[in-house]
């Protein structure tokens, strides 16, 4: 049954990552060859497990199958020519092959509990267990042992073995392959430090592999003993393997040019010297403490002699055998986790550094990237690329910049390029190898139509994330029956006494500004969740001097409600005005405040000669144009919908119909649909970058009662 279990893991990961790798590349023979390689890593891994030979057979015939489902189902899509490798794929594919020597032995930790040297069939990599794996004694074996006295130190042996089979030695002892296995994920990513560590890893593997062979040969000349080409196979296959990883990161290294933020290594290095130091501490302490609990009871200067084994792998018995060992109490415990909880920290620390992006910004380029946004927008949501959090790239000849920012290792861009329009090709183009030669995922947030249609012709992906409704305002006048609420507005304000007062926040007086304040903190605390960021402002945008704040006062000079305008520019002059920051005073307000404001503002910009105003894009939100609906696009319209409790995003869509708007839809542009979920969290965490646990909470609650 587990052979058959095994087959079948085979298949699944041959034919599975041939249809990944055929929706990531639109590649035909790459999907083929990743469902080739798919089988290959399950051959590779599953003889190593020491299964008898009909799965290791089973697994390679996994890679045969992967190859022909790869070619039947993509043979016709088979390109004339092939193309080469791109950067990213080439990382992604040495990621794999590193990561495949790592879960070998993490795969024959799970699928071997019987010592490997009594089982029957084991297959060339079956020494790579023997340096994670510390194996577990039976009953019986451990009774004749221990019973003979003749057999004193073989039984001191077998006992340090046993007991380096509980949870925290296994921690441990997955905890080098674990690493191997994190080090792949920097390589995804480019990372150097990633590449050195992969580097020395796999040489520590070949030495290990080497001190085993020697040891074992040693020690057990006739336990393998079975022909020539067997043990051949048995004693070179665990070293080959790391070595021909070894050639790899050599042949690719030129690849691998990504580094961290300044000081992130220096951080990782000062966290793990104060685990090690508190782990190391809390053994010697308890130990000690407990001295009495350990047979036969050491003291402190073996306990000091005995701490390096405490972090290594408990297969490091096999050459070492424990001078005293734990009964029970705190100090089995110490015993047990002082490695695992460094090794826990480790990686944890080294995953983080891997995500963390080397995201540089200064001055000079805020001020470069606000003249190309001045000279052409290049949409409405133009004037946020100038926003805190932002960083900027830009062309080699500096017509075109985008504004973008790194979260989980995807740039994200707000809006499309900045500056000359006939740069947006080269600005899309160029900026998305900038993200594959730093290890980030390029997301094309938030763009026109001109750019959706640039990033399309260049082979990406895209798909509506957002509705713009744009009111043109050259014929614009509040005539006729579609226009009713609008008009209601404006005589309503006039009864009561509103009037609509222009201003700059920064300015403003303390009592304006206090009541604006109040206005947000209520408006929020009514949410319930976090303010939403990245391309939706709060009060901290409104302190931009260029920002025009419209707010509804009466005659005690109580503001009702607030809107702001950011500019939209072409050829260096204001041509539109996008509304970003919306609130009104609570059930005190009079109905209609919004209406009254965008009006006013609508009637002042047309008299100043811009040619429309922005109502800014409602996110999760779309028009329903009859077109055929994507699987995509059928996922965001039930999130929106989801959401629509929380943010509105609906209700604000339908809000804005009522001034007959242009409706344009915003994209989003990617390469990789198999990175969507990722891209998916960082926006997410572009949105509310300070959501907490608790309101994380509440969200899914709300979610759940819908």
């Amino acid at each position: 049954m587990r052979n058959i279990m095994l087959i079948a893991a085979g298949l699944a990961m041959s034919a599975s990552l041939g249809g990944c790798a055929h929706e990531t590349t639109r590649d035909a023979l790459r999907g083929a060859g990743f469902g080739a390689a798919g089988g290959a890593v399950a051959g590779a891994l599953i003889p190593g497990l020491g299964i008898a030979e009909g799965a290791a057979i089973g697994a390679a015939g996994g890679a045969a199958v992967g190859l022909l489902i790869g070619w039947l189902r993509y043979r016709s899509e088979v390109p004339a020519v092939v193309s080469p490798s791109s950067r990213s794929e080439t990382r992604v594919l040495v990621a794999v092959v590193v990561a495949a020597t790592a879960f070998g032995p993490i795969l024959t930790l799970i699928g071997s509990a019987a010592s490997w040297l009594a089982y029957p069939g084991y297959g060339p990599l079956r020494i790579l267990q023997s340096l994670f794996a510390s194996p577990a004694q039976d009953t019986d074996r451990m009774r004749q042992l221990c019973t003979d006295p003749g057999l004193s130190e073989a039984c001191r042996l077998a006992v340090s073995q046993t007991l380096g089979t509980g949870v925290g030695s296994a921690i441990t002892s997955v905890g080098p392959a674990l690493l191997l296995v994190a080090t792949a994920g920097g390589l995804r990513r480019g990372r150097r430090f990633a590449w050195w560590l992969a580097m020395l890893l796999n040489t520590a593997l070949v030495a290990g592999c080497a001190w085993f062979i020697l040891l074992w040969t040693r020690g057990a000349e006739d336990s393998y003993s079975h022909s020539f080409a067997r043990d051949t196979l048995i004693l070179v296959a665990p070293i080959v393997v790391p070595c021909l990883v070894i050639v790899l990161l050599l042949y690719t290294r030129r690849l691998f040019t990504v580094t961290a933020p300044r000081a992130t290594y220096l951080r990782l290095g000062l966290g793990l010297a104060i685990t090690a130091v508190l782990t190391a501490g809390g053994y010697l302490l308890i130990a000690y403490w407990e001295r009495k609990e350990f047979d036969p009871p050491p003291d402190f200067a073996l306990l000091v002699a005995d701490l390096p084994a405490r972090y290594l792998p408990p297969a490091y018995s096999l050459a070492h055998s424990a001078k005293f060992f734990p009964n029970s109490g705190l100090g089995l415990l110490a015993w047990e986790f002082c490695g695992a909880v460094f090794w826990v920290m480790l990686l944890a620390g080294l995953l983080v550094s891997f995500w963390r992006a080397n995201v540089t910004s200064d001055d000079e380029a805020q001020a470069r990237a606000r003249e190309l946004m001045v000279a052409n927008s290049g949409s409405s949501l133009g004037y946020m690329s100038t926003w805190p959090g932002n960083v900027y790239w830009f062309t080699e000849d500096g017509r075109a910049a985008l504004a973008y920012r790194v979260v989980a290792v995807v740039a994200l861009t707000t809006g499309g390029p900045l500056g000359d329009p006939g740069a947006r090709a080269d600005a899309i183009r160029g900026f998305e190898r900038f993200c594959d030669r730093n290890g980030w995922i390029a997301c094309f947030y938030s763009i026109t139509d001109d750019a959706r249609d640039i990033a399309t012709e260049l082979g990406l992906h895209a798909v509506q994330v957002a509705e713009d409704t744009v009111v043109p305002l050259a014929e614009l006048e509040f005539k006729g029956k579609k226009w009713q609420d609008i008009r209601t507005a404006l005589n309503k304000a006039e009864r009561e006494g509103i009037r609509a007062e222009w201003m700059s926040y920064p300015e403003a007086p303390l009592s304006i500004r206090d009541q604006v304040r109040v206005i947000s903190e209520e408006w929020v605390a009514d949410k319930g969740m976090p303010e939403m960021g990245w391309t939706l402002g709060g009060l901290d945008e409104l302190e931009d001097p260029t920002v025009r704040c419209l707010i509804a006062v009466d005659e005690q000079w109580i503001v009702h409600g607030i809107t702001s305008w950011l500019p939209v520019y072409r050829d260096g002059q204001a041509v539109g005005w996008t509304l970003d920051f919306m609130r009104r005073r609570g059930s005190s307000s009079f109905r209609g405040v919004m209406e009254f404001l965008i009006a006013s503002a609508a009637q002042r910009f047309k008299e100043e000669g811009a040619e429309f105003l922005s109502l800014s894009g409602a996110p999760l939100a779309r028009l329903d144009r009859g077109k055929e609906v994507t699987a995509l696009e059928r996922v965001l319209d039930v999130t929106g919908k989801a959401l629509e409790p929380v943010y509105g995003f609906r209700s604000l869509l339908s809000f804005k119909a009522k001034f007959q708007p242009e409706y344009q839809p915003l994209y989003m542009a990617y390469r990789d649909p198999s990175s969507l979920p990722r891209i998916g969290n960082a926006i997410s965490r572009a949105y509310l970058p300070h959501l907490t646990a608790r309101q994380g909470i509440r969200l899914a609650r709300k979610l759940a009662r819908r």
